[in-house]
């Protein structure tokens, strides 16, 4: 977001008013001590919520309407996973969900923009 001027085009934050950061802990050296030592450091400040997911919908143009964004959501809802949070870009889509759910919802958003379509996301 912009400091005074709100946010930037093509870009979209769904979630709660506080600042979220998705981490993959593929490649962090030992989470559980820099977890508690986050969580020490800044009590009350940090929260982490493990057991959550990214999925990601990227192609050039996705974002040209708000289309496939709707689509994710009725595609995921649908099914009833409920999208925890939203972020886009102008070639990306990316929900969080709940990492049960995770596995599923990717097989769902590909089956929605790229089997059915044929050609991949809508873009106008």
């Amino acid at each position: 977001m912009r400091q005074h001027g709100g946010p930037t085009s093509k870009q979209f934050l769904f979630g709660g008013a506080e600042t979220s950061l998705v981490v993959s802990l593929e490649n962090v050296h030992d989470f559980p001590r820099l977890r508690e030592r986050l969580l020490g450091r800044l009590p009350g400040r940090v929260f982490v919520d493990e057991g959550i997911g990214a999925v990601s919908a990227i192609g050039t143009g996705i974002n040209a309407t708000a289309r496939n964004l709707a689509a994710s959501f009725e595609t995921l809802r649908s099914e009833r996973i409920a999208p925890l949070a939203a972020s886009t870009s102008s070639f990306r889509i990316s929900l969080l969900v709940p990492e049960a759910h995770l596995e599923r919802a990717t097989r769902l958003l590909h089956a929605r923009f790229v089997e059915e379509a044929g050609t991949g996301p809508a873009r106008s």
